[in-house]
């Protein structure tokens, strides 16, 4: 058969027809739609001119009804969004279109699974066609026109959980990887007569297995001199932090071995070699995260309570009439007013208010943390004791949190107890107290000391005013923290020199001024046993916006008193800005360049100076920049330093030259990522601390994902970073940067990724063009509502519209169509297809074919 073709294949805007089956698919149902009487038929001859081909439309002419099969639909539980997903719809006895779930997907849907007993004895894969015979009270409404699926299950056989939960059963350990992120860093300098060379290696590396994860960070370093008759060189090498860790779900905590350090900071921080198991936070729906106050109430009937803070709602539910309880508020600022408004359904309202004030220690009533970890501290050029330690810290009624816990080994003891408490308005408030027993090297005694430490913060969101943290610890001289004891000699000296620390007072305050910036102050102060040095440090900041030029002052004191009692100080002042060139020129160079400015003077009468130039181009790939330094003072190095850096695909390249009176510096560095899995290997621009997609879309290089943080390259895949563990992530395809000839199906998949897992995800795309092809029979249009299918492909369906036109997604150049629009053996035929590839190539935009075919 010979195609009749079109001389010219028009081009068409696909980008309007991805949704073009679905729009005449709802244009069709629209024409059938409305009250429906007894049995309704509707006279086919009525969209079709040919009174031959008479289109069984006898399944259209029911309400809303579309064909079974397979559809991309939005869904809603009980009012509550979910993601779309792919459901299959059938017929029940009533003729009626139906979805089908497995006990599985209802139980992603939030169906307690476990307690419905009907479903817990079903296999998990089991397709379920007649729901309703299984849940009474179960109802499924289908939209077909918006293509959303409204599903409402009883109240009772849901899960009880938060907006935020993700239920464990999605977590995602992800596929096995090998993985690296490199750094190679490259210079050579000139100065006072000598060549200095040198190279850097960092790696950080590790293997993905099942929940096991395997990490270490590599630095490797040459370095070579030539000066002065003189000619060396060394290498060092250095592997640390290797550790290897894994979630234990059951628990909601890690498990850790290795190179690591305590996770709760209930005692001083200190490196250690060892095994750890602690909780995991991440694994908390963010609901239930950190410290939020319980709000209790009465509703008189089906009430709406918003909660507000600042007069922004941050948390809002409908409540049945009685007493209710929310305790899933999300994490709160560190102080600030509450609003409650109770709004029953006649529509009056109640208002109560709620002071709240929290400090990082502070857990929400209920909530338990803890961690217990054994082995010896790891620092160079210390004492290696072998300890093993528990903590915890759990939430009370009242806006209370008791923490505390116990340390021992062989020549150290400790013990700690505190808590933390929200004082409402007055802001909140913390004190703990440690006891230490230890022997300190060289030494055969027991030295037993206290430390007391009182923390407080308060945030007024009204006037702008932060309390960010006021902290005080006071140590008595037999006090030694672990750290101490493992690095301080008999005579109560750090080795560097350094005295046991005494008392120890900061504070940070911050001020916001609206559109006038902000103001921050932040000061220290601590004194030492046996010695009478003293350190104060002062630092006052207030930073600026007006007209898009950014200003900066900030104004440093420090003092310190030495043994001779006297007080040397010091006394910078910096002044800066950035104009960005935008305010002056529309021009799209002038939208990506600046300039700066900052001047650093000190009460000894040293001043520097520094004015810069920045821009950027290629999409803000390419970057450059350059700047001079200037100051008086004698020995100054007034240097020229000129920056470029550009951001490639899979890595990130800097070139940077440096040039004064005294020395030259030319240097180089090269960033990126590389993994081995089992599709392949795979290079990225970064690979670390965080969980990584593993991209997949065939036929569509150079497609972007998730707004250009990646691109699929030429083997069909691209690696990006995923930033939240335990919690929906999702990531996307750039529709309008695929291929002329590549579709997807659906440009966002939703992952859901363990810490620090690859999860592997694969978008299903159709290579092949876009067609809207004409069929014709007998020199006639072929009738509107007909099906046709691509042999081969059965999944690529659409449906005939008007003057027999249809639009097709991913042909190949040559292939088959069957046609049907009843059941009669005259009411079908095929179309062999041939298109005009050569003509549609010349088209560089993106083309959709037009094109007209016989069907026989």
């Amino acid at each position: 058969m010979k195609n009749k073709q079109k001389q010219t294949p028009n081009v068409v805007d696909n980008r309007r027809l991805h949704a073009l089956s679905q729009l005449t698919l709802a244009v069709l149902l629209s024409l059938y739609a409305g009250s429906t009487w007894a049995e309704e038929y509707f006279d086919p001859a009525f969209i079709s001119g040919n009174e031959d081909s008479q289109l069984d439309l006898s399944f259209y002419s029911k309400d809303g009804a579309i064909s079974p099969g397979d559809y991309l639909v939005s869904i809603s539980v009980n009012e509550k969004a979910m993601p779309e997903k792919m459901v299959k719809f059938v017929l029940n006895k009533e003729y009626k279109l139906v979805p089908v779930f497995t006990p599985k997907e209802l139980q992603a849907l939030g169906v307690d699974v476990e307690n419905v007993p009907m479903l817990k004895r079903l296999p998990k894969e089991a397709p379920i066609e007649d729901l309703s015979a299984l849940i009474p009270d179960y109802r499924a409404t289908f939209i077909t026109s918006d293509l959303a699926l409204k599903l409402s299950f009883p109240q009772l056989i849901m899960k009880n959980k938060s907006e935020s939960e993700v239920d464990p059963a999605l977590w995602n350990d992800g596929i096995p990887a090998l993985l690296f992120n490199y750094s190679l860093i490259g210079s050579t300098s000139r100065t006072d007569g000598a060549d200095i060379k040198n190279v850097l290696a960092q790696v950080f590396g590790g293997i993905n297995f099942q929940a096991w994860r395997f990490r270490f960070n590599y630095f490797g370093n040459y370095a070579k001199y030539d000066g002065h008759g003189d000619s060396n060189s060394h290498t060092q090498n250095n592997f640390n932090n290797v550790r290897l860790y894994r979630d234990i779900k059951s628990l909601k905590s890690t498990l850790q071995l290795g190179e690591i350090m305590p996770v709760l900071s209930i005692f001083e921080s200190f490196p250690f070699k060892g095994v750890s198991l602690s909780s995991n936070e991440d694994m908390i729906p963010q609901s239930q995260r950190g410290f939020a106050p319980v709000i209790t109430g009465y509703a008189n009937s089906n009430a709406l309570v918003l909660v507000k803070q600042n007069g922004n709602t941050v948390y809002q539910t409908y409540v049945s009439p009685g007493p209710f309880r929310i305790d899933d508020l999300r994490q709160t600022q560190l102080s600030g007013e509450l609003e409650v408004f109770i709004q029953e359904a006649d529509g009056s309202v109640r208002k109560q208010l709620i002071a709240s004030s929290s400090l990082p220690i502070m857990e929400r009533e209920g909530a338990f943390k803890y961690e217990i970890s054994a082995g010896q501290y790891n620092a160079s050029g210390s004492e290696k004791s072998k300890f093993a330690l528990g903590t915890f810290s759990y939430g009370l009624p009242h806006n209370i949190t008791l923490y505390g816990g116990g340390m021992g080994g062989s020549d150290y003891l400790s013990s700690v107890v505190g808590f933390g408490t929200s004082l409402g308005k007055l802001g909140a408030l913390s004190f703990d107290a440690t006891m230490s027993w230890a022997k300190i090297q060289g030494s055969d005694s027991w030295k037993n000391g206290q430390s007391y430490r009182v923390r407080y913060a308060k945030s007024m969101l009204s006037t702008g005013t932060t309390v960010d943290l006021a902290a005080y610890r006071y140590s008595t001289k037999e006090y030694y923290s672990f750290n101490d004891a493992n690095v301080i000699n008999e005579n109560g000296l750090y080795a560097w020199g350094r005295a046991k620390r005494k008392n120890n007072f900061q504070i940070s305050l911050s001020q916001q001024l609206g559109r006038y910036g902000s103001l921050t102050l932040s000061g220290n102060r601590e004194d030492y046993w046996n010695s009478n040095e003293v350190n104060k440090r002062v630092s006052l900041s207030y930073n600026a916006t007006l007209k898009e030029i950014n200003y900066f002052i900030t104004y440093n004191i420090e003092k310190r008193k030495d043994e001779h009692n006297n007080w040397p100080e010091d006394r910078r002042l910096s002044v800066g800005m950035q104009i960005p060139f935008k305010i002056f020129s529309p021009a799209p160079l002038a939208e990506k360049s600046s300039l700066s400015y900052a001047i650093n003077t000190g009460n000894h009468g040293n001043t520097a100076q520094n004015v810069g130039l920045r821009t950027s181009l290629l999409d803000d790939r390419l970057g450059i920049s350059v700047d001079q330094d200037y100051s008086k003072e004698k020995h100054a190095n007034n240097s020229s330093n000129l920056n470029i850096n550009y951001v490639g695909e899979v890595s990130n390249s800097t070139l940077a030259y440096s040039y004064s009176n005294d020395y030259n510096t030319l240097s180089g560095s090269l960033n990126g990522g590389i993994i081995a899995h089992p599709y392949g290997i795979t290079l990225a621009r970064y690979v670390g601390s965080s969980p990584l997609a593993l991209v997949e879309a065939e036929q569509a290089a150079g497609t972007k994902v998730n707004s250009g943080m990646g691109t699929i390259n030429d083997r069909g895949f691209a690696l990006v970073p995923i930033g939240n563990s335990y919690n929906k992530n999702p990531v996307s395809l750039d529709i309008y940067s695929l291929p002329n000839n590549v579709e997807v199906d659906n440009s966002i998949h939703q992952l859901y990724p363990t810490k620090d897992a690859v999860v592997y995800t694969k978008f299903n795309t159709k290579v092949g063009y876009q067609v809207i092809m004409t069929l014709m029979r007998q020199h006639k249009p072929l009738p509107f509502g007909a099906l046709v299918s691509v042999v081969g492909d059965e999944e690529n369906t659409s449906v005939v519209g008007d003057n027999g036109e249809v639009y097709l997604a991913g042909l190949l150049p040559q292939g088959l169509l069957t046609v049907r629009w009843g059941n009669g053996a005259q009411q079908s035929c095929q179309v062999n297809y041939t298109l005009p590839i050569e003509r549609a190539a010349q088209d560089k935009i993106t083309p959709v074919i037009e094109y007209t075919a016989d069907c026989q």
